[in-house]
């Protein structure tokens, strides 16, 4: 049976998605409270953070965020999503919230090379899609355009905000960009197994080997960092919210 799809309106904003429970957390953070980006940016880092001009919505899903951006915030959005299911409603949410001259969609997955890439989905919520294949036994994968993240920061002169939430991803991507002078703000969400050490503070970032801390080592030199660690079934969500010092 197809998921339901179902709408939720507020702050002026409609958004449709099936209903799941990973995606009405996503919604009833950003769009009731606006804790899940802007809102906690400006919490952490107050009159350092300042929204305008281009972002980049890296994993743009049903476009939530891309449509807060434009209608809200006032930027002008770049939305990649690989999986053509997921693509055709963040596509009708731009189009329902008249954002499509403030949304740019492109149906891409990103990475660090210009070819073809296999993304793995999952059917029952939006949110679960990666070169990874995340559910055992999970037959439903779809072969799409890749898109080097170095040729998309190339076109602009400056990119206020990076969003870069592409489950598993975000490794190559980051190790990938080698100058980090154009982005002004950066969100990163990643994950990282139980068995890995639970606490990553920015000072002690040498005493651990995992890929989390690389990528902590990274933004850590350009950026002033917060990172949010939550404990999730078998894995810990780390998001780190990054302004450019």
């Amino acid at each position: 049976m197809a998921d339901k799809i179902m709408m939720l309106e507020a702050n002026g904003l409609k958004i449709k998605f099936k209903n799941t429970r990973a995606d009405r957390g996503v919604l009833k953070d950003l769009l009731f409270n606006d804790k899940a980006y802007f809102g906690n940016f400006r919490n952490f880092f107050g009159n350092k953070v300042n929204f305008s001009g281009i972002m980049l919505d890296i994993g743009a899903n049903i476009g939530a965020v891309s449509v807060w951006a434009a209608k809200i915030e006032g930027m002008k959005v770049i939305a990649y999503e690989p999986v053509p299911e997921t693509f055709e409603l963040l596509r009708e949410n731009v189009k329902l919230n008249n954002a499509e001259n403030l949304v740019e969609v492109h149906n891409q997955a990103v990475s660090n090379y210009n070819g073809k890439a296999v993304i793995h989905y999952s059917r029952s919520q939006t949110t679960a899609a990666s070169i990874y294949n995340l559910e055992k036994g999970n037959p439903n994968k779809v072969e799409v355009d890749a898109v080097d993240i170095r040729d998309i920061i190339k076109k602009y002169q400056e990119i206020n905000f990076l969003k870069l939430d592409c489950e598993g991803s975000e490794y190559d991507i980051l190790n990938s960009i080698e100058d980090f002078s154009k982005i002004k703000n950066m969100f990163v969400e990643f994950h990282i197994k139980k068995d890995t050490p639970r606490t990553y503070k920015v000072k002690n970032l040498n005493h651990t080997k995992e890929e989390a801390d690389q990528i902590i080592r990274i933004l850590s030199k350009d950026f002033e960092l917060k990172i949010i660690q939550k404990s999730c079934n078998a894995e810990d969500l780390i998001n780190v919210y990054a302004v450019r010092v």
